[in-house]
């Protein structure tokens, strides 16, 4: 595979440029195919690639030349294939152009709404503004619309600020592009001595971008063990700092060689070569190829031993294990059976295998009802246990966990109260998978706690600081964070941060516990909408899923929940006319670990239907507004987290799922 000057653009600064420690005459290349990729930002895509269809032609210019980047040199037209009414949202710092063109494609509630927006007016005409206020902190979305047929111009003031990236017209405001010979002699200058990392076929990694690479030898006089001080040499040190993965060393530990990678989508600034320079020699494409080849064997070689040491390790366990079960195999308390198949417990602390008899449920909720009376009063109880514990039943069927909703807002003061209770035992918890996918929501902050920076200047330097150093930062530093509070923070922007009007915590989920000698499974509750829903999440060896479930339809919390006396105490309870229809469901939905005690709990009601005070009327009151799938939205605990339906989520786990 060899390097095409024509795949490249060249830009040459013609005034410095302090945000981003670039000088006046420093150069930059960018792959040609990124540019052009890149140029438009998200609202191109989000009118134009919806649902995974391109709704535009685009006709190439064949009389464009080498460096043309931009639309209207690059396409000849692009036209749009059908009629397009699209929902896009405004964002604080978006920029737009007011002119008749923009206002023609706009609803006139639209219109509205962008004159109404807080805006910094940048141009004398007052056209070019640029938005101090957008979502989420206000409600800015906009509908627009384009006819099939019609032509995108991209000359076009208003099209051009709508649809390209501010970074990239600004950066070519700054910058000069660079042709003819003065860029074959950069070209052939920069690439000398490069090769694709992806050529070599005995070290054949995958890439979705090429991947191109540059070898520098150190000069003896700086050779060391130490990358500290290896960085401490470079003009630029703390921007382009050498890590393990950038650097070759000897036998004795010595770096020899650096490494310099650059992505076929990266920026790629050509005077930074100076510093290394100034230590290393650059090696020409042969000598480079014998290094990358040599660490190719080297890596297959370590890669092969290290397989090999884990698979026998492997081997080892799994004999040990074998042996341990070989011995305990017939252990009901270990292996309990399930249908005729042994059930393995994971790390998790199981809670599905326990029973509890009538009594240990009563001396439960006698116990319950002892905790902080603010918190027992937002309890909501949910279950088999309440028919039986009702009619002061003296004998039942034995009992699995207690399921307890509690409203969202007191989810943290439960979990605060049970820490302190002696008895309690955390089982397994959703916040666990939460912080893995990183599932947060906001939380407005009090007035007081909000800083205000009155120097806007500083801010705007700052940000643009801040992005930057996010964009050079290593991935592990991009990570957000959670504090002992469960709040999540950038490791970059933290600065920023205490200036937003809300704050980031993590979702909850609810958790699985063991309370007063019984397992409980605890939910957050709350009302979205005009429905009811709550969070669950169903964890086992294999896969961890957090779910958004809807319990009733059109229904308000106030008016659903009822408080009845159970075992002495006050406690509120879900209508036992909705355990009858969720029963009802799992037996039409062949839940089979809920099957047999759901048929005997439902005709336990049934023959206690006056005692009970059962309506009939509330019932198919409930029946009507009782969710045709109660999971309305699964998250796999994944990275990146993978989103589904309830009825893709039922599809895929019908077959053997835990009900929570």
């Amino acid at each position: 595979m060899e390097f095409k000057r024509e795949d490249y653009i060249y830009l040459r600064y013609v005034e410095d440029d302090p945000d981003n420690l670039i000088k006046k005459g420093d150069i930059i290349r960018f792959s040609k195919k990124y540019l052009i990729r890149n140029l438009v930002n998200r609202q191109f895509g989000n009118l134009f690639y919806r649902n995974g269809n391109n709704n535009l032609f685009f006709e190439q210019n064949p009389d464009a030349i080498e460096d043309d980047i931009m639309y209207d040199k690059v396409y000849k037209s692009i036209q749009v294939r059908e009629n397009i009414n699209q929902e896009i949202i405004l964002w604080e710092n978006d920029y737009l152009y007011l002119d008749d063109w923009l206002f023609e494609h706009l609803s006139q509630e639209s219109i509205q709404i962008i004159q109404n927006l807080n805006k910094e007016y940048l141009s004398d005409n007052n056209r070019l503004v640029k938005l101090k206020q957008g979502s989420p902190d206000v409600y800015a979305n906009i509908r627009i619309h384009f006819n099939k047929g019609e032509v995108l111009d991209f000359t076009n003031p208003s099209t051009a600020i709508l649809f390209y990236k501010p970074y990239f017209l600004q950066l070519f405001a700054n910058t000069e592009i660079i042709t003819d010979e003065e860029k074959k002699q950069i070209f052939e200058k920069n690439f000398a001595g490069t090769i694709f990392e992806k050529e070599v076929s005995e070290c054949q990694f995958e890439q979705a971008t090429k991947v191109e690479q540059r070898y520098y030898k150190i000069k003896s006089a700086y050779k060391t063990k130490d990358i500290k001080e290896l960085n401490k040499h470079l003009n630029r040190g703390y921007i382009c700092e050498y890590t393990d993965n950038d650097v070759i060393r000897d036998k004795e530990g010595y770096i020899t060689y650096i490494v310099y990678t650059v992505e076929e989508d990266k920026k790629y600034c050509l005077d930074l070569e100076e510093d290394y320079l100034t230590i290393a020699d650059r090696l020409n494409s042969n000598d480079a190829m014998k290094v990358y080849l040599e660490e190719c064997r080297k890596y297959l070689k370590e890669s092969d031993e290290f397989h090999k040491k884990l698979q026998a390790e492997d081997e080892k366990e799994e004999k040990r294990l074998y042996a341990m079960y070989q011995k305990q195999k017939n252990n009901a308390d270990i292996f309990p059976g399930t249908h005729g198949e042994f059930k393995h417990s994971s790390d998790e602390k199981s809670t599905y295998d326990e029973k509890y008899t009538l009594q240990q449920i009563k001396d439960f909720f006698k116990q319950l009802s002892q905790m902080d009376t603010e918190i027992i009063n937002h309890l909501c109880i949910y279950g088999g246990t309440i028919p039986y514990l009702l009619t002061n039943a003296m004998e039942s069927r034995n009992f699995g966990d207690v399921d307890i909703f509690i409203p969202i807002e007191f989810m943290s003061k439960f979990r605060d109260i049970l820490k302190n209770e002696p008895s309690f035992e955390m089982l397994c918890d959703s916040k666990k998978y939460t912080k893995f996918s990183m599932l947060t929501t906001r939380i407005p902050r009090e007035p007081k706690e909000i800083v205000v920076n009155e120097n806007s200047n500083l801010d705007i330097v700052q940000n643009l600081f801040d992005t930057f150093t996010y964009i050079m930062a290593p991935p592990q530093l991009k990570k957000y964070y959670v504090d002992d509070d469960g709040k999540v923070h950038s490791p970059i922007h933290y600065h920023k941060e205490a200036q937003l009007p809300f704050y980031r915590v993590l979702q909850d989920f609810g958790f699985k516990g063991k309370l007063f000698g019984v397992n409980i499974s605890v939910f957050p509750m709350y009302e979205y909408e005009n429905d009811i829903m709550a969070k669950s999440f169903n964890a086992n060896n294999d896969t961890q899923y957090l779910l958004g479930i809807k319990i009733m339809k059109n229904t308000k919390i106030k008016d659903f929940v009822k408080n009845v006396n159970l075992c002495g105490a006050s406690l509120n309870i879900l209508p036992l006319e909705y355990t009858i229809a969720s029963k009802q469901g799992a037996i039409k939905d062949k839940y089979y670990k809920r099957f047999d005690k759901d048929k005997e709990d439902i005709e336990y009601i049934l023959n206690h239907k006056e005692e009970l005070g059962i309506d009939d009327n509330l019932l198919q009151e409930i029946l009507d507004n009782y969710p045709d799938y109660s999971v309305s939205i699964a998250y796999a605990a994944t990275d990146p987290v993978e989103i589904m339906s309830g009825e893709a989520y039922k599809k895929l786990v019908f077959s053997d799922r835990l009900v929570t």
